[in-house]
């Protein structure tokens, strides 16, 4: 076990370069915990464990992000009937998919996409395509009405 505190900072940097800066101290002492009572551990066994620590906690994350897209996308209902539309075309609206209805309206509503894009993990591209396809379906719609 000794073995394993003396190379404390080589587990802290290696716990970084999987990809996490601000939790990596947590996750070595989360792991000194797990091998204290267990014997025949070797740096192997150790590094893959510091791995599987930093992936659960990079899942429970991304879980946590999508709670707060849902939460802040309980804004939906506010923007929705602030947004400044022709109501055939907010009927229009409701019959899309709920991804692209609510992009759609929390971008019209002034949230940026680069912002919705950090906040929620989606990616940039798929945001800016999801809302030019949106504008594309209502000049679409209202040619045709």
């Amino acid at each position: 076990m000794l073995q394993f505190y003396k190379n404390h900072k080589k587990w802290i940097n290696v716990v970084r370069n999987f990809g996490e800066d601000f939790f990596a101290e947590d996750i070595v002492m989360e792991a000194y915990l797990y091998i204290d009572k267990k014997e025949n551990v070797n740096d192997n066994y150790f590094w893959s464990l510091l791995r599987s620590l930093t992936v659960n906690l990079q899942r429970q994350k991304k879980k946590h992000q999508l709670n707060e897209l849902t939460d802040n996308l309980t804004i939906f209902d506010e923007v929705y009937s602030e947004t400044q539309c022709k109501g055939y075309i907010l009927e229009f609206i409701d019959t899309w998919y709920w991804y692209d209805k609510k992009l759609y309206l929390l971008v019209k509503s002034g949230y940026s996409m680069r912002k919705i894009a950090r906040e929620t993990g989606i990616g940039f591209n798929s945001i800016y395509n999801t809302v030019k396809n949106c504008e594309q379906k209502i000049k679409d719609y209202e040619k045709i009405t």
